[in-house]
């Protein structure tokens, strides 16, 4: 009996020991982790890597530490680096879905809503930045309906384009490489030099019936690109029906500003209607600004 309790004794001895140097371990372990956690929460934004997730625009509090430039994208979290908005290029392409007239030409509806974007955008950053504007000479042509495409497959149809069509390989390289950059959810770090902004007009026909519209996505933007679906008979209106405050919008996001249109639990929020990045429906640019809640987080000016 008594080699039996001393047996189940010695056991017991064996698993608490060894419970105890599990929890042991286990404790280094999450500080390790813990730790890794907290050097990754203090990395400067310029020791930020090439390439960063796309989602952390919209996590973490805004950076207050001073930028190197006059001007700059709008930085929320540490994964954010510090990216001049000194000199900027936006570029437009045109892509049209299938079934869209070969006969319309949009090249003068979409220079003239690229260079009132840009003349906006230098207005609204108190002209501390120097935009210049262009239409891609490229023409891309879907080979599915409006309704088919989602904005990566569009992207993936204008790089075959841009291969073979345009004669500016380095603008073209760079183009391709925000491309795969958005598809595979990162955002590319870009040149001191300029920032490139690519905006993708997306055109169809009218919508087919209320519920089933001509593409199946909204307008949208990332740090760098921009998707603008909308509809070719309007648009060759222009200026009649302008489409340039959805643009300016989307360009505004390209630059990493946030939405200041009420949604549930926005902090951003403000009802100024002539505000950019607000729900400014239809007014003319020229009527719209961009608000000092989020603009003072883009030139340097939070004290």
């Amino acid at each position: 009996m008594k080699r039996k309790l001393s047996a189940f004794i010695l056991i017991a001895i064996t698993v608490l020991v060894l419970f105890a140097v599990f929890l042991y371990l286990n404790t280094r372990s999450n500080t390790a982790v813990s730790n890794s956690a907290n050097q990754s929460e203090l990395v400067t934004p310029t020791e930020a890597p090439e390439l960063y997730p796309r989602d952390c625009i919209n996590k973490g509090s805004q950076i207050e530490v001073p930028s190197k430039y006059a001007v700059h994208v709008f930085r929320r979290a540490t994964c954010m680096p510090d990216i001049s908005l000194e000199k900027v290029r936006i570029v437009g392409i045109a892509f049209f879905a299938k079934g869209v007239d070969s006969s319309y030409d949009v090249r003068r509806p979409i220079e003239g809503i690229l260079k009132n974007t840009g003349s906006f955008w230098e207005r609204a950053l108190d002209y501390k930045t120097k935009i210049r504007t262009e239409f891609l000479p490229i023409e891309v042509r879907g080979s599915k309906y409006a309704n088919e495409y989602s904005p990566d497959q569009i992207t993936l149809e204008i790089e075959k384009e841009l291969n073979n069509k345009l004669k500016d390989r380095d603008l073209s390289n760079k183009i391709v490489t925000i491309f795969k950059q958005n598809r595979s959810e990162k955002i590319y770090k870009p040149s001191a030099e300029e920032f490139l902004v690519v905006v993708i007009f997306a055109i169809s026909h009218a919508a087919i019936t209320e519920n089933i519209p001509a593409f199946n996505f909204v307008d949208s933007a990332v740090i760098g690109i921009a998707f603008v679906p909308l509809e070719i008979e309007p648009l060759m209106t222009w200026p009649k029906i302008s489409y340039e405050n959805v643009v300016a919008h989307e360009v505004g996001h390209t630059f990493g500003l946030p939405d200041q249109y009420w949604f549930a639990g926005n902090e951003w929020y403000d009802p100024d209607p002539k505000n950019i990045m607000g729900l400014n429906s239809w007014k003319p640019l020229s009527q719209l600004y961009l608000s000092d809640m989020v603009k003072k987080w883009s030139m340097n000016k939070v004290k």
